[in-house]
């Protein structure tokens, strides 16, 4: 199987479901808006910044996945077609450092789990560097079994 369409599958299935989050965050948020509001007029920053900040907290989450999942389904369609001309053997293993990156960053994220963020974050972009050093080095020649 290709690796560049195993990666813009898992891209798409998590743009429509940051998408659905979306839909979420955008319903709850006139209830966040009305207690701000109310903490706001009596005067309770405390309370005020604590549901700010829980409010906040998902946005960031939503944002982070949607673009995490954009960059992998932009990454997956160049190695789809051979934009990023690597060894099948190393498609398939940037695939799956990308996958591993864009869930624990974004479901970690979502729950506050700042250190596992990082190291989802970290996975993506050492994804994300070697994609872009894939762009310029070409494989000299392919082995019969195409690694």
């Amino acid at each position: 199987m290709n690796a560049g369409k195993v990666l813009i599958g898992f891209a798409l299935l998590c743009l429509i479901i940051w998408c659905v989050v979306g839909f979420y965050i955008g319903s709850s948020s006139e209830g966040y808006h009305q207690k701000m509001a109310e903490y706001a007029g009596n005067r309770d920053l405390e309370q005020f910044w604590a549901t700010f900040s829980a409010w906040k907290s998902h946005t960031v989450a939503h944002a982070h996945g949607l673009c995490l999942s954009m960059v992998a389904f932009l990454i997956g369609l160049s190695m789809a077609v051979r934009a990023i001309n690597v060894s099948k053997k190393f498609s398939a293993a940037l695939t799956i450092v990308f996958i591993a990156g864009i869930a624990l960053a974004s479901v970690a994220d979502w729950f506050g789990v700042v250190p596992l963020v990082i190291i989802g974050d970290t996975l993506f972009i050492i994804a994300l560097v070697a994609a872009f050093v894939g762009l310029f080095i070409r494989p000299t020649k392919a082995s019969p079994d195409g690694s």
